[in-house]
């Protein structure tokens, strides 16, 4: 019960929230790539990258981000692809 309480206070998983102004990933552990096209995070063994022009991220908290620019593709993972 209390490790389900604090899940929920202070999630520990990756979590990726899509907006119209961009992009924002909590949890992440790592930026592995970071380029004006193309932005790679990972957490465990969870991928996030977003693809597009103009990026630019900052940075929220130690394991926040939000990424803006003209963003095309959001790619979770090895199965999941969402278009703009």
């Amino acid at each position: 019960m209390l490790n389900k309480l604090r899940n929920f206070i202070e999630p520990s998983s990756l979590e990726v929230h899509i907006y119209n102004s961009g992009v924002h990933v909590l949890n992440y552990t790592i930026i592995s790539n970071f380029t004006s096209k193309k932005v790679d995070l990972k957490s465990n063994n969870k991928n996030v990258s977003v693809i597009g022009e103009d990026l630019v991220i900052s940075r929220l908290q130690k394991d926040e981000i939000f990424i803006t620019g003209n963003i095309s593709e959001v790619l979770l993972g090895w199965l999941w692809k969402i278009d703009f």
